[in-house]
C-alpha cells in the first residue's frame, strides 16, 4: 500500500481479511482509501462482501435494508449466494477491543 502511515487501517483490514483465510479484492489497489464503485465491485465478482456502510446497522430493520440494496447487484457471486455481511463500521475500521467482532464477522 502506498502511504502505510495514513493507511494503517487499510493495513489493519486487510490483515484481518487474510487471518480468516480471505483474499482483499481490492488488496491490489495502490491506495490506503480508494474509492470503490458499483461497477468495480461488479467486475472484481467477489465472493464474500462485507458492507460497513454507515448507517443503520444496528437494527435489523436497517441491517435489512442495506442488504436489500445488494440484490440489485445479483450478479455479483455474493450476493447470488447471500454472502453479503452488514458490519458495524466501528468493528472494522478502528483497532481496539471491537477487532474479535470483526473477525468473527
Amino acid at each position: 500500500m502506498a502511504d502505510r502511515l495514513n493507511g494503517k487501517v487499510a493495513v489493519v483490514i486487510d490483515d484481518l481479511i487474510s487471518a480468516v483465510g480471505a483474499v482483499n479484492v481490492f488488496g491490489d489497489v495502490d491506495q490506503p482509501w480508494p474509492s470503490v464503485g458499483e461497477e468495480s465491485i461488479v467486475a472484481r465478482a467477489p465472493t464474500v462482501i462485507l458492507d460497513a456502510s454507515m448507517g443503520d446497522v444496528e437494527s435489523d430493520a436497517g441491517r435489512a435494508e442495506l442488504l436489500r440494496d445488494w440484490q440489485r447487484l445479483a450478479t455479483i457471486p455474493a450476493v447470488r449466494a447471500g454472502r453479503v455481511r452488514v458490519i458495524r463500521e466501528d468493528a472494522l475500521f478502528r483497532a481496539g477491543p471491537r477487532i474479535p467482532e470483526a473477525i468473527e464477522v
